[in-house]
């Protein structure tokens, strides 16, 4: 409402100086020559009409070019001040969970169904030499020692489960890269006392810590990728002794029984600030905080290297304060690759 007061104001103060053009010079003329004419009320219609049509265009007209000398002003400003520019530079971090259970998974099933094949036929099993047995099997499989139709049976479930054991596809789209960001001054003006934060987005994270890195690698892992079962073992036909049976036990590192002592061992680790002098910079799972941070025109400033898991590049922004800006700058970060 004050803007619609202010420009009505304006509007009849214009109209009104106008409109009193011809009655004034009608006025002036008549006082040292008669006129025998009047205006007629069409006339003067028309009259006030066409000014008031024209003291609207005059307002306007004056209201673009204070716009249009505010904007010179401004962009006058913008270049005489600093101005940043942030890029996320990452190179790949080869992750082999992938490709380790794949290897595995056919190297298993290799060795599962070529002892099948030999088990279900005698004579070429017969054929082989003793060291392609040892090769082949990790026990010498004589029928008087071993029950070999239960072994046969345990072979053909663990092929089967086996085949049907396939990795998440999921984890196929996350990847996984060292990573550093570079802040550059790209500006007119050097800068001082910059704090640069950037929000890495919920399907980011961040690590600062190489272990803390691993730990979140083996998750992904335990969610995505199956665990293969243990390869089958024979029966020996002989009974086994206790202490043959507590051996075993101690042998199989996957035992169920080992499992909370192994999770005993697992121990948070405490983040650390590695810088102990201007510029800081934090890492917290989501953002990066870098702090106390001066650039020249031109500088750019290289943070250490940090490990990231990408789930998507787009969600991630940058915002930026210092001594000399005279608002926050906000962007998005540029993202590259390096091979």
């Amino acid at each position: 409402m004050k803007f619609l007061a202010e420009y009505i104001k304006k509007l009849l103060k214009t109209w009104i100086f106008y409109l009193g053009i011809i009655p004034t010079f009608y006025d002036f003329a008549n006082t040292y020559i008669k006129l025998d004419f009047e205006f007629s009320n069409k006339f003067l219609l028309i009259w006030a009409n066409f000014w008031i049509i024209y003291a609207s265009y005059e307002i306007w007209e004056k209201e673009k070019e204070e716009k249009n000398k505010l904007l010179e002003e401004l962009e006058k400003l913008k270049y005489s001040m600093p101005k940043y520019e942030v890029k996320l530079i990452l190179k790949k971090y080869e992750f082999e969970g992938v490709k380790e259970f794949e290897n595995k998974k056919s190297k298993l099933l290799i060795k599962a169904k070529k002892q099948l094949e030999l088990l279900e036929n005698v004579e070429k099993l017969d054929e082989l030499k003793g060291y392609e047995i040892e090769e082949i099997f990790d026990f010498l499989p004589i029928k008087s020692e071993y029950d070999l139709e239960k072994y046969q049976k345990d072979l053909k479930n663990f092929i089967n489960i086996l085949e049907n054991l396939h990795v998440d596809e999921s984890i196929k789209n996350t990847n996984f890269y060292n990573a550093i960001i570079q802040i550059s001054n790209i500006g007119a003006k050097s800068d001082e006392n910059i704090y640069c934060k950037i929000e890495l987005g919920k399907e980011n994270l961040a690590f600062d810590d190489i272990e803390e890195f691993r730990d979140e690698l083996e998750k992904i892992q335990s969610k995505y990728i199956p665990l293969i079962p243990e390869f089958p073992k024979p029966v020996k036909i002989k009974n086994t002794n206790n202490l043959d049976k507590f051996l075993d036990v101690l042998n199989n590192k996957n035992h169920l029984l080992l499992q909370p002592v192994l999770q005993t061992l697992i121990t948070h680790k405490s983040k650390m600030i590695y810088n102990l002098q201007p510029p800081y910079f934090f890492i917290d799972e989501h953002n990066l905080k870098v702090t106390k941070l001066n650039l020249n025109v031109g500088l750019i400033h290289t943070t250490r290297k940090f490990y990231l898991i990408l789930n998507n590049e787009n969600s991630i922004t940058y915002f930026i304060t210092s001594k000399n800006l005279k608002e926050p700058q906000k962007g998005k970060v540029k993202v590259k690759y390096e091979t």
